[in-house]
């Protein structure tokens, strides 16, 4: 009979080891799954892989329009001079002929879309006496709105500092606007840039006659 209260007495007592000892054998089991997974790098790759896409294509959309627009702004400056120098080589210069090479502009500028995005405007400046004028001004037209940064037809001209003619002396100018757009940029976000609007001159002196006339 004592025996028997004994093992009573003890029964709660080794119920309560029991789950103790459960316990510790769950959290012992569960700390090791725990390390295992911290340990296991088999979905790490994939995972920074995942992370770093949109940076890299970040990087890569913006690598595609600086180098768009560095190419357009070669393509505007070659335009540029090629115009100024091909109306300098006239002896005599007509409207029809001054057309005749804004006709060439969209191959050069090719693939870039140049009608409604970009015009170009050719002036043509002689000094009388000591006033800059301007002799005539052609535009290429279209529906892109520029306005010559050297002057107006018959009004006075402003030429870049440092850049000199004599007396009834006349210089070829020419003017070029373009607006870049981003391919990658939705056109709601591009309006901007028209405050940007690419701007190139090239200068030449007339090589057979004087150019301060047009028909």
């Amino acid at each position: 009979a004592g025996h028997q209260a004994e093992d009573r007495r003890r029964d709660p007592e080794r119920a309560v080891l029991m789950r103790a000892g459960l316990l510790r054998t769950g959290l012992t089991r569960l700390g090791r799954r725990w390390a295992r997974l911290w340990r296991d790098r088999r979905g790490a790759m994939i995972a920074e892989f995942a992370a770093s896409i949109p940076m890299m294509l970040i990087l890569v959309m913006s690598g595609t329009e600086i180098s768009r627009f560095i190419i357009l702004q070669q393509k505007l400056d070659r335009a540029t001079t090629a115009v100024a120098d091909l109306i300098s080589q006239e002896e005599d210069i007509t409207t029809a002929e001054v057309n005749a090479v804004f006709d060439a502009i969209p191959s050069i500028l090719s693939p870039y879309t140049f009608t409604g995005k970009g015009t170009f405007i050719v002036t043509s400046v002689v000094l009388e006496g000591t006033t800059l004028k301007v002799a005539w001004q052609r535009n290429s037209g279209g529906s892109f709105a520029a306005t010559s940064k050297i002057g107006t037809p018959g009004g006075s001209a402003t030429l870049p500092t440092g850049l000199t003619i004599r007396t009834n002396e006349t210089i070829v100018i020419s003017e070029s606007f373009y607006r870049f757009e981003p391919m990658f940029v939705p056109s709601s976000f591009t309006s901007w840039l028209a405050a940007e609007t690419t701007y190139h001159q090239a200068f030449y002196r007339p090589r057979f006659g004087a150019l301060t006339t047009i028909d």
